[in-house]
């Protein structure tokens, strides 16, 4: 039996091992990595801690897409998962908060190896200074980035009272949708934390996937609601990137 909070609510798949074959000559599998960023940036300055922890410099962010690409990785969305898999070799790169730095930075180097992302909107911040502005994100998603939503305000969702958190959830979505004119259908988690209430409100708002910060791959014969994901560090080297990706995977296969 589903728990209380996703019953009838088609995010849960029966309880599955992960899923890997070989369909048609082609490889697909039930699990991948996605990785999370925020900044892509310089950031030196030492005395804010946080801000350093989030930004990943344009010259790590070079080398980690580059192993990627060497690697025979093609990045995916949501939009690409098909029956709940995914090709072989796939990776969602994925950006929380929605700045700036991510579309003047990023987006270059990731159309230098034809990779899209996942770009998760706080809505208000949209149109402020170091966030994306409305043009930015319109060529992002020409480009075939897929727009998240990642709540209107960015608060803790674990212990707000319903209309709150209808307005985190639902009404971020909704206004997604109106403003762009496609389909919202992953969720980002503030800070990752999520809680029975966010999750039933998330599944009720009709979102299809969410993301969570925990770290493994993610697995699609799981709660897609609660996607693992890899945090991509400042100093993080290729040596490091290419470890955390196979601890990921050797972690997930346990």
């Amino acid at each position: 039996m589903s728990p209380w909070w996703i019953e009838n609510v088609d995010v849960l798949i029966p309880t599955a091992f992960a899923m890997e074959q070989e369909v048609e000559g082609s490889c697909i599998t039930s699990h991948f990595p996605i990785l999370m960023y925020h900044h892509i940036r310089e950031y030196d300055d030492f005395s804010d801690i946080a801000a350093k922890n989030l930004s990943v410099s344009p010259e790590e962010f070079h080398e980690q897409l580059n192993y990627l690409a060497k690697n025979g990785y093609h990045s995916i969305t949501t939009k690409d998962i098909t029956k709940n898999t995914v090709p072989c070799k796939s990776v969602m790169i994925t950006f929380d908060d929605g700045y700036y730095d991510v579309y003047k930075n990023a987006f270059p180097l990731m159309n230098e190896v034809k990779y899209k992302g996942v770009i998760g909107l706080i809505l208000w911040k949209i149109d402020e200074s170091d966030y994306l502005f409305w043009p930015d994100i319109v060529e992002l998603h020409k480009a075939n980035w897929e727009i998240a939503s990642h709540t209107w305000n960015h608060l803790i969702l674990t212990q707000l009272w319903p209309t709150i958190l209808n307005h985190q959830i639902r009404d971020s979505k909704k206004d997604l949708e109106k403003w762009f004119h496609i389909p919202i259908q992953t969720f980002v988690y503030p800070g990752g934390f999520y809680w029975p209430n966010a999750i039933k409100t998330v599944a009720q708002s009709g979102y299809r996937y969410a993301l969570s910060t925990h770290f493994w791959e993610a697995n699609l014969l799981d709660y897609r609601l609660k996607l693992n994901r890899i945090n991509i560090l400042p100093g993080t080297t290729v040596e490091k990137f290419s470890n955390l990706l196979q601890e990921a995977e050797k972690n997930f296969k346990k």
